[in-house]
């Protein structure tokens, strides 16, 4: 009766306490879960973010591809005009040897080639600021595109630690939860087990009790009805009319009565 009434007395606080960590548990899973979420948000809108890039980059390769492009069409003029400024002074040298021009003429070959001349240092102006833009754009954006690369990088590595991190702390929680599982189930059982004992030790009690009345309404008739009455300083309490016992019958009372007291508590 002692042993029950111990963890029976315990189980209370027991309960408590696991209802405790369990709620405490919930909450943590809770605010894990947000903080995975939020951070898969924030995830989300870095890719978006590395794709705008990646997409500029492209717009500008293909800004350069154009540029280069614009820059092997002036190449290509350039060299054309150079030529035919070799070949007008070929023809020009040729033609001095032959017969000597016409002042007219003369000057209208030196107007020509002065304005050739001219647009051929222009078109080269035009190729070497084109070149120069063309270096320049390119270096800013290896260099945007590096920069953000590496801010990729380094928000995947925060976010990669972070994963793990909360992905070990989801797994302990886990665990913790199944190990506080496990000790409910077994303060259950062992709740039923003290409510069992419970019940068939006040089973018992009502049935010892029911016993000992019955046994001493029993006895009590016995000692009315068979006990004798003697008085061996009075002879006359011999005549009486008592009803005579014999020794065993006695016997058989006070064994009953040692047996009631050892009985009742």
């Amino acid at each position: 009766m002692d042993e029950g009434s111990s963890p029976e007395g315990a189980l209370p606080a027991k309960y408590q306490k696991l209802a405790y960590e369990y709620s405490k548990l919930r909450a943590q899973a809770q605010v894990l879960k947000k903080a995975i979420s939020e951070e898969q948000s924030r995830n989300a809108e870095l890719k978006d973010a590395l794709k705008d890039k990646e997409q500029g980059v492209r717009k500008l390769e293909q800004e350069v591809e154009s540029l280069n492009f614009c820059n092997q069409q002036l190449t290509k003029r350039v060299g054309f005009l150079q030529e035919e400024l070799e070949g007008d002074r070929s023809k020009k040298d040729k033609k001095k040897k032959a017969a000597a021009p016409s002042p007219v003429h003369q000057g209208v070959i030196d107007a020509e080639l002065q304005s050739r001349i001219e647009e051929n240092e222009k078109l080269h102006l035009q190729v070497s600021s084109a070149e120069f833009e063309h270096r320049r754009t390119v270096e800013r954006l290896e260099e945007e595109l590096e920069q953000a690369r590496r801010a990729v990088n380094a928000r995947e590595g925060q976010l990669s630690q972070t994963l793990s991190l909360q992905e070990e702390t989801i797994s302990r929680l886990t665990q913790e939860r199944a190990r506080l599982e496990l000790k409910l189930k077994s303060c259950e059982k062992e709740l039923k087990d003290v409510s069992l004992r419970n019940e068939m030790s006040e089973a018992e009690l009502r049935d010892v009790k029911q016993n000992l009345g019955t046994r001493l309404r029993a006895a009590t008739r016995t000692i009315e009805q068979t006990v004798l009455f003697k008085d061996s300083g009075d002879g006359r309490a011999c005549g009486l009319d008592v009803p005579v016992t014999t020794g065993a019958q006695e016997s058989g009372v006070r064994a009953l009565l040692c047996q009631l007291a050892e009985l009742l508590p």
